[in-house]
């Protein structure tokens, strides 16, 4: 039979046919590998059943298997496909960048993280709360890039998750950040007017916040706000009108606009949570509106907001300034009609009874710590409270000097013993 087909020349035709067979070359494209595929099943049984002839086809085997080959790297980058991105930004981040005018060079990644560093120190440098978070997120992310591409090869996912936690921390102080000055945009007119023509120097946040513990109240002509020598929870603010102050039925200044009353002491940094002796009477000339501040919220929301407090000490020691401007004013005008050494006298007397009534809220519960010692020097200072006048309120409260020196109350005997102990000590140890 292969004598017969080698004589007849089909055999020798087969092999010539061959040739016309496809070859797929390696570097053939996927878009183009349905050109080499069979269209039938029958063209696939012929293909394959020339099992006698499968030596006249090497081009054809080395074919089939470098197009195997192809399928299954095609097949392993349609899987991966979605790393591409991955791996051209990490071609990116190895880049080297080299600044101009020097030989000095890093890569995208170095360059991430020392925009990193420096933007951190940056938002040391300013006050507004907004400004210095929004430059901590953003050196915090460069710092992500640095970590994940770190030129060693390899990511530290420890200082990754670390600066992770940091950015989503201070995203959600920015969100109340932003939150409170919305809630600012939401203010009345008439609380806006306040803080235009008064207290332009607080943060319009910081002036919302104080505005939503205050409550408003009016009151009519002569009408009093607090009488002398009670006891009083409250810091005023005048928003319209005018009051006067009275000592022993005596006028010693008045308080016009803008104004605070019953401080105690809050522009020393005394916080006193409780209530306060006042020092006078004080009432209204006219139709007056004030906002009134429950003094121990307060004093709570000063220890809670920094820049608050610090609005609010500047503010009232201009307002100390504010006063004596308005006293001399009266003096000099007619508004105050006792003559200056009476008046001088009850002003003195105010003084004391209002530095005796704030240190009697320190030291109400029988001691006083080191803190609240060092803000009576600070009022001390400020008022110009001489020692006598000092000593004086100390006895009246029924202290002594050597026992506000030790932070409590203690006889004088026990006093006089630990004297007697410390000198002997010393003389032991010359």
């Amino acid at each position: 039979m292969l004598s017969l087909l080698r004589s007849s020349g089909r055999l020798s035709s087969l092999g010539r046919s061959s040739t016309h067979l496809p070859t797929l070359h390696p570097s053939t494209s996927l878009n183009n590998i349905h050109r080499f595929q069979p269209s039938s099943r029958t063209q696939i049984r012929h293909f394959f059943s020339w099992r006698r002839g499968r030596d006249s086809f090497p081009s054809f085997t080395s074919s089939l298997t470098r197009l195997r080959s192809q399928l299954r790297k095609s097949t392993t980058l349609r899987v991966e496909g979605g790393n591409g991105n991955l791996e051209n930004l990490k071609k990116v981040m190895n880049g080297r960048l080299t600044l101009p005018g020097t030989k000095s060079s890093c890569t995208v990644a170095e360059a991430f993280g020392h925009a990193s560093f420096a933007l951190v120190a940056l938002s040391y440098s300013f006050e507004d709360p907004l400004l210095l978070r929004s430059l901590a997120v953003t050196g915090s992310s460069c710092m992500l890039f640095f970590t994940y591409y770190h030129p060693h090869g390899k990511p530290l996912w420890l200082p990754w998750r670390w600066n992770l936690i940091f950015i989503g921390v201070n995203l959600w102080q920015i969100g109340g950040l932003l939150e409170e000055r919305y809630r600012a945009t939401l203010m009345s007119k008439e609380d806006s007017r306040v803080h235009k023509n008064y207290l332009s120097e607080f943060d319009k946040t910081d002036w919302a916040k104080l505005v939503r513990i205050g409550e408003r109240g009016k009151l009519d002509t002569k009408e009093v706000l607090f009488y002398q020598g009670v006891m009083n929870d409250t810091v005023s603010l005048i928003v319209d009108g005018e009051l006067e102050c009275l000592v022993d039925g005596e006028r010693t200044y008045v308080l016009k606009p803008g104004n605070f009353v019953a401080e105690a002491g809050l522009h020393a940094g005394a916080s006193v949570k409780g209530d306060v002796k006042t020092s006078g009477t004080v009432k209204a000339t006219k139709p007056t509106t004030i906002i009134k501040f429950n003094r121990a919220e307060l004093c709570n929301l000063l220890e809670a907001n920094v820049s608050l407090r610090k609005s609010l000490q500047s503010r009232l020691s201009w307002d100390i300034v504010s006063k004596l401007k308005l006293q001399r004013h009266a003096l000099e005008n007619g508004g105050i009609k006792a003559d200056a050494k009476k008046w001088t006298q009850k002003r003195n007397v105010q003084t004391e009874q209002r530095y005796e009534a704030l240190l009697s809220a320190f030291i109400k519960n029988g001691t006083i710590s080191p803190r609240d010692r060092q803000v009576i020097e600070k009022y001390r200072s400020i008022h110009v409270i001489e020692e006598d006048v000092h000593l004086r309120a100390l006895k009246g409260l029924g202290w002594t000097g050597n026992q506000y020196k030790l932070g409590h109350q203690e006889n004088e005997t026990s006093i006089k013993r630990r004297a007697e102990i410390e000198r002997r000590n010393s003389d032991l140890s010359l």
